[in-house]
């Protein structure tokens, strides 16, 4: 099974994915800044195996350039297709969100105070994007839950 973990910083993206990649013998991989312009080989050739949990893949591409104000990768019409590429793979999308007091609470205590208004934008248009994925099976959770 393939999973991708999506969501803002401080929702208990990497906690969760580490946990979930040990307890079923999965490969981890975790995704940094694009460093090509195509999706397909950012997002769809470095999956080697149906046994992965892919952290912070390729959702934040359609978050970040918005708040950044730089160009993303995607086009609507490449994100669905990326979207619809990996469903083939038979993947499942979770976007983990977190109440805001506990967002607010895990920048402090990493000293990223500056990032609180830039986090919690971030999992509003996390939640937007999530309601308009096509093709993926995909589920919006509360971390706090899991915690």
């Amino acid at each position: 099974m393939i999973t991708i973990l999506e969501g803002a910083d401080a929702t208990g993206k990497t906690t969760m994915a580490k946990y979930l990649a040990s307890k079923t013998n999965a490969t981890y991989l975790h995704a940094s800044h694009p460093t090509s312009s195509n999706y397909i080989d950012e997002y769809i050739k470095p999956i080697t195996s149906l046994n992965m949990v892919l952290d912070r893949w390729h959702i934040g591409e359609m978050i970040w350039p918005i708040i950044y104000n730089r160009e993303s990768l995607f086009t609507d019409e490449e994100f669905d297709l990326c979207n619809w590429e990996l469903a083939t793979l038979g993947v499942n999308l979770i976007i983990l969100v977190r109440h805001e007091d506990k967002i607010v609470d895990e920048l402090l205590r990493r000293g990223e105070d500056k990032e609180v208004d830039i986090v919690l934008h971030a999992q509003e248009l996390f939640i937007q994007t999530f309601k308009q994925i096509k093709y993926l099976n995909k589920k919006l959770i509360q971390s706090e839950v899991l915690f």
